[in-house]
């Protein structure tokens, strides 16, 4: 996995986390985090752009979490929709490219 750009941290509090074993665990894996890449870009084509400091300000107490993931400065600027759509379609794109060489890798 090193390889083609994968690895695994933590904090350290609770060791590794969990590193897949095996061919078909690591692309099972992938598989489901690109399913979580694709939830957070359906987020991004379908969020309402704030167009004020308080609908700003409401959008980052209910959608932190995304803001956050892909502007670290959200609280205090508004992130644009296209902004995050360009964030998650370079992750996903990305993600794709491991799983296909790790596809394509025959054991």
């Amino acid at each position: 996995m090193y390889t083609v750009g994968i690895t695994f941290h933590s904090c350290g509090c609770s060791g590794p986390g969990y590193i897949p074993q095996g061919r078909k665990a690591i692309i099972d894996y992938l598989e489901k985090v690109r399913s979580e890449y694709m939830k957070s870009l359906v987020f991004w084509r379908y969020r309402i752009e704030p167009e004020n400091k308080k609908e700003r300000e409401l959008d980052y107490q209910k959608n932190s979490s995304h803001l956050w993931a892909v502007n670290r400065n959200a609280f205090k600027e508004t992130v644009t929709n296209q902004e995050g759509i360009n964030y998650w379609l370079k992750r996903i794109t990305e993600l794709e490219e491991r799983l296909n060489i790790i596809k394509a890798d025959k054991p």
